[in-house]
């Protein structure tokens, strides 16, 4: 996703307020891409959704949830095999 048009579709969030969505703000967070023989790295699994402060997330809070919070991405892949 091109950064200029993400901006202009969310005047609300710079690129730096995106850098510090707190997970603990977010819900009804959900992984994708989870394949259990790439267990225990999980290297194809991804943040697909969730919600931050009543509004959905963006592609790209998403994929800098996944970059910032790697533990929880790795943590919700494998319970979601269990």
């Amino acid at each position: 996703m091109n950064y200029d048009n993400w901006k202009l579709d969310n005047p609300e969030l710079d690129s730096e307020e995106v850098e510090r969505i707190d997970i603990t703000d977010v819900t009804d967070l959900e992984v994708d891409g989870v394949d259990s023989a790439d267990y225990p790295d999980f290297s194809d699994a991804f943040f697909c959704s969730g919600w931050y402060k009543g509004r959905e997330l963006t592609d790209e809070e998403l994929s800098v949830l996944g970059e910032n919070y790697p533990e929880v991405l790795g943590e919700m892949a494998y319970e979601s095999l269990i």
